[in-house]
């Protein structure tokens, strides 16, 4: 069924020229992952079935597409691995789903999907939001102070490419995706905010009632946090997709 798509015939040509690109480390990934973007959409649309969309399924109807192997490695045995490829991908699938469902991550979490005040591409090809849903209230100086109004502007802005990544981290990177064999993710995003909410709650009491066990577990959480966010800041995207790690070690 799929080859029978007109739109996955054109999902494959955009990738494999994609695939092509990234070989040359050229420095388009923002522009090919806007032209993808639409043309998954497209296809999302096309087909036909009950299956939840997600990151995993997009990515790998690409890359079954393509025949493209991350793992794979060439005649001489150095690695066939696009990093700048993947990017692409990444992005264009991360702006597919939140224009699919038309996400509005400032929504409840049962509102998110499908909300007339989600995410929209207008007619320049731009992924928008409403003004007034990206900033809720204006700050304005009435008589000498600073005063928060309601924003009641609905005109559609374009959301940037950082916060995009943001707000699709918020939405489905913390949420149990299952596939179509009925095996799904574990949570931890949801139990880690379950967690927050519980130890927020417990009075004095209840905290020095905790077992030491579990004081030691907690510490131990604490210490992989600390290190986690060390990490996150030293970080740095370069322009063909590389992801390194710029601390001094």
């Amino acid at each position: 069924m799929t080859n029978e798509l007109k739109s996955f015939t054109t999902l494959k040509t955009q990738s494999e020229l994609m695939l092509r690109a990234s070989r040359k480390n050229d420095k388009a990934i923002n522009k090919d992952s806007s032209t993808l973007a639409p043309i998954i959409v497209a296809y999302m649309n096309e087909v036909r079935d009950n299956a939840e969309w997600s990151l995993a399924r997009i990515t790998n109807t690409i890359y079954d597409a393509v025949g493209y192997d991350n793992k794979a490695v060439d005649k001489n045995g150095e690695s066939m691995k696009s990093p700048s490829f993947e990017t692409r991908v990444k992005r264009a699938t991360f702006d597919a789903l939140l224009e699919f469902y038309k996400v509005n991550p400032f929504a409840d979490a049962e509102e998110q999907m499908h909300n007339e005040q989600g995410y929209e591409r207008n007619k320049d090809g731009e992924l928008t939001l409403p003004h007034n849903v990206l900033k809720p209230t204006l700050e304005q100086e009435i008589d000498g102070e600073k005063q928060e109004l309601p924003n009641n502007d609905t005109t559609r802005i374009k959301v940037v490419l950082r916060l995009r990544e943001k707000h699709f981290a918020k939405v489905f990177k913390g949420m149990s995706r299952k596939s179509s064999s009925g095996t799904g993710k574990v949570d931890f995003i949801k139990n880690a905010n379950e967690l927050d909410k519980h130890l927020r709650s417990l009075s004095d009491t209840k905290i020095f009632d905790i077992a030491d066990e579990d004081i030691k577990i907690l510490q131990s959480l604490e210490n992989t946090l600390n290190t986690f966010f060390e990490t996150r800041t030293s970080l740095v995207s370069t322009e063909q997709g590389n992801v390194i790690n710029t601390a001094i070690k």
